[in-house]
This record gives structure tokens, sequence and C-alpha cells, in this order.
């Protein structure tokens, strides 16, 4: 994590150059701009140096010698405004790095929230699908119940239809040996 952290200050450095420059040269034409420039890399050396005080304080307490308190030294004017245009670059370059990772985590998360949409989309219409399949199915157990039935149904009539044929079979048979019997009958009793 170290190692990445320095890299990415030394990308920031090197893509700060070409802006301190221009700075440097802005600061150079505009008294108020290098005061304010000199007044940022004062307060940013005090901060630096505070720290770095600090340790050698705790440093010094492990050893069992006294702290001692000096104050921040100021930087010379062109140093100063040198600093200061620096970290103006650097902030500026940082800034836009940052708000350029905002926006692309903006807008990794209306891609986000956009495919969950079309998730919850797509799941209400498989729960639809899935509903209307059941439907399907359950009107196809009952067409095959019908369908069944109607088979029982059509060769109960078919039986029943054989047996009336079969006796009206029989009735014409026995109507017709009723007439041939009677004319057979007839004809030899008129003879």
């Amino acid at each position: 994590m170290g190692t990445f952290l320095k890299l990415a200050y030394f990308a920031v450095e090197r893509a700060a150059e070409p802006l301190s420059e221009r700075l440097e040269a802005a600061a150079a034409r505009s008294e108020s701009f290098r005061r304010a420039c000199t007044r940022l890399a004062n307060w940013a050396n005090g901060i630096e140096y505070r720290k770095q005080q600090r340790r050698l304080a705790r440093g010094r307490e492990r050893c069992g010698l006294p702290a001692e308190e000096v104050a921040a030294p100021q930087l010379s004017v062109e140093a100063a405004t040198e600093a200061g245009c620096q970290l103006i670059g650097e902030g500026f370059v940082i800034a836009v790095g940052l708000a350029l990772l905002m926006h692309q985590e903006l807008m990794e998360r209306a891609a986000e929230e956009a495919q969950q949409k079309d998730i919850e989309h797509n799941q209400a219409l498989l729960n639809e699908m899935r509903v209307r399949l059941l439907e399907l199915e359950s009107t196809q157990s009952s067409l095959i119940v019908r369908a069944v039935q109607s088979e029982r149904r059509a060769n109960e009539l078919q039986g029943k239809l054989e047996q009336l044929r079969q006796q009206q079979r029989w009735s014409l048979h026995s109507l017709f040996s009723t007439a041939l019997g009677r004319s057979i009958t007839d004809e030899s009793a008129m003879s």
C-alpha cells in the first residue's frame, strides 16, 4: 500500500509540474497571488515542521532527554512562492482526480441500479411466467381428465351402439324368420 501511495504521489507531482510552472509565472506578475502562495507554503511548512518536532520529542523522551521547542523557520519569498505554487498545482490535480473518481463511482452506482432494476423486472416476468405455466399445467390436467372421461363415454356409447345393432340384427332376423315362416306356411296352405 505504501508503494502505491508513493507511486500515486509521484504521478500527482509529475502531472502538477506544468500547472505549478504556470502558477509561478502568475505569482511573478501578481503580488497578492505571491503573498497567498507564500502564506500557504509557510502554513504547510509549519505543519510539516511540527510533525517532525513531535517525532523528535518522542525519541528524546524515550532516551530521557528534555524536549526542545523551536519555532518553525519561515521560507524565503522565492522558495515559499515555488512551494505554494506546487501545493496549489498538486491540490488542483488531486481535486480533479477525486472528482473523476467520484464521477466514475456515481456512474457505476447508476449502472448497478439500472442493472438491479432490470434484474427485478426480469424476476417479475419470470414469476409471472411461472404462474402462467402453473395455470396452463392445471388447464392441461383438466383437459386430459376431460379427454379420458370423453373417451370412456365414447367407449360406453360405442358398446351400447354395438348392443343396439346386435339387438336390431336379432330383431330383424327374428322378424324375417317369422315372416319367412309365415310365407312358407301360407304358400304350402295355398298349394
